[in-house]
């Protein structure tokens, strides 16, 4: 079984075996989050002439979007593993780019 690659489209059940064979499937990242981040990965803006209903909801993947899917599943298992990730980074980037004393270089 192989992944979404480029002209290529994956399915959710598709995905869920490829993340199964990868071993990243687990009691702390089940089909419930995985389906939650292909939902997100797959939630496009809407483009000219789309009424946001199922008649637009695209079932499979394109390549970008599984590249978001997969950022999608490590920042959750990111999350899960070692708590708020995002707020870490953040914070890191707010004490990295303040303004530097420069009596303190």
């Amino acid at each position: 079984r192989g992944a979404a690659g480029h002209g290529q489209r994956i399915s959710l059940k598709e995905l869920y075996l490829f993340m199964s064979d990868c071993g990243q499937m687990d009691p702390r990242f089940g089909m419930a989050k995985l389906a939650a981040a292909f939902i997100a990965a797959n939630n496009c803006a809407s483009a000219v002439g789309e009424n946001g209903t199922w008649d637009e909801w695209n079932w499979e993947l394109d390549y970008p979007s599984f590249l978001e899917v997969l950022v999608r599943i490590a920042e959750l298992k990111a999350k899960a593993l070692e708590g708020e990730l995002a707020a870490k980074v953040d914070r890191f980037l707010v004490l990295v780019s303040a303004p530097r004393d420069p009596r303190r270089l």
